[in-house]
């Protein structure tokens, strides 16, 4: 049976942390009954299980901020084009807070001979 959704696989990324937790939540619902009713190898087994799902939810969780952070690198790169062509036209460096600053001057010491 196939699952069929609309959406682009950037929600489905954006969505799969929250689907994960609210799977964990449950499976440690599940845990909590096998506890509480002495099912040993249940519980055992669930803690096990739960200890990787966790690792899993983080991860995706790392992948989705990752991907977050690849796309605000072509806007932050045409940011800085403009600037430095900004920079070039009116011969001051323009600062990342968008502020133009005059370039720094070095002075030369005289020499003593």
């Amino acid at each position: 049976m196939a699952i069929r959704h609309k959406g682009t696989g950037k929600q489905a990324v954006e969505s799969a942390p929250q689907l994960e937790n609210a799977l964990n939540n449950l499976l440690q619902h599940l845990k909590a009954l096998a506890s509480k009713n002495k099912e040993t190898n249940l519980s055992c087994f669930m803690k096990k299980f739960l200890d990787e799902q966790t690792r899993n939810i983080s991860y995706l969780e790392y992948q989705l901020n990752y991907q977050k952070d690849l796309e605000k690198v072509p806007q932050s790169e045409g940011q800085l084009e403009k600037a430095a062509k900004a920079s070039e036209a009116s011969g001051k460096e323009t600062t990342s807070e968008g502020n133009t600053a005059s370039l720094p001057t070095q002075q030369v010491p005289k020499s003593a001979t």
